[in-house]
């Protein structure tokens, strides 16, 4: 079986299995109510998003959507979020 990692998250939250905070970003709006910092991660069928430049941090408001909305997030249609635990 092949899940987005949002769906992981979705599932393991519906039987009571701890994740991290998170939210599934399709717009710019959907940026709202995130604590920083936070990871954000493409939402991609593939392995390796992390070596390809799929997986970035953002520290404030600004930085994220920048980031979102800049060449990192050309291609990319969703991103899942994460707040660091660091």
């Amino acid at each position: 079986m092949k899940l987005f990692e949002y769906r992981g998250k979705e599932l393991f939250d519906k039987y009571d299995i701890a994740v991290p905070n998170g939210k599934l970003v399709n717009s710019e709006k959907d940026l709202s109510g995130l604590k920083f910092p936070f990871v954000l991660k493409a939402q991609v069928p593939i392995g390796g998003r992390g070596k390809a430049g799929g997986i970035k941090s953002a520290e404030n408001l600004n930085d994220a959507k920048e980031k979102i909305f800049s060449d990192y997030g050309h291609g990319y249609q969703r991103f899942y979020c994460k707040e660091s635990i660091c």
